[in-house]
């Protein structure tokens, strides 16, 4: 019995920041992985700045109501401090505008 009877595999549709091949994310799932990966401090490939500018943007992306509870989430769950502030900061903003 065969379990693996896929015979085409996903290829990669963009590259990183590195370069290398990767795949498209949603919008939502691009802010989580932003958000798990914070750390709002120079990185190898990015500046504390750039990541801040790349957060803010992709929450005016996402659904001001995931944004919340993503800003609960990362603060509740991730123990983090400063990126639940900012989202929570431009969630308040995009809820106002939109």
């Amino acid at each position: 019995m065969r379990f693996n009877t896929t015979s085409s595999i996903p290829q990669p549709n963009t590259v990183n920041h590195a370069g290398a091949a990767a795949y498209t994310l949603t919008p939502a799932l691009e802010l989580y992985t932003a958000v798990a990966t914070a750390a709002l401090q120079n990185q190898w490939y990015e500046t504390a700045d750039t990541r801040l500018s790349r957060l803010r943007e992709l929450v005016a992306q996402n659904d001001p109501q995931f944004v919340a509870r993503l800003a609960v989430y990362a603060r509740e769950q991730l123990h983090l401090r400063s990126v639940p502030l900012v989202l929570a900061g431009r969630g308040s903003e995009c809820r106002l505008v939109g």
